[in-house]
């Protein structure tokens, strides 16, 4: 009796465990997909900067800030 109540322990820890990596792997691939953000290297100093941050000039060329965007569209 006192092993079929061992076995039936260990059964739960381990399912219990199972269901524990199966959400981090979910909420790992979340956290993923959420922090991908195009990159656009700047044309001035070829350092990569988020598109978000970045600065696209009237030549269609992308910069990390205004004063490289100025030095090359003078």
């Amino acid at each position: 009796m006192f092993k079929l109540f061992l076995f039936i322990i260990i059964i739960f820890a381990i399912y219990t465990l199972w269901q524990h990596v199966q959400k981090l792997k979910v909420q790992a691939g979340k956290k993923n997909t959420d922090e991908i953000k195009p990159m656009q290297q700047c044309y001035f100093c070829q350092v990569y900067v988020s598109q978000e941050e970045a600065i696209k000039g009237p030549n269609g060329h992308w910069y990390c800030c205004a004063e490289h965007a100025q030095k090359v569209e003078k």
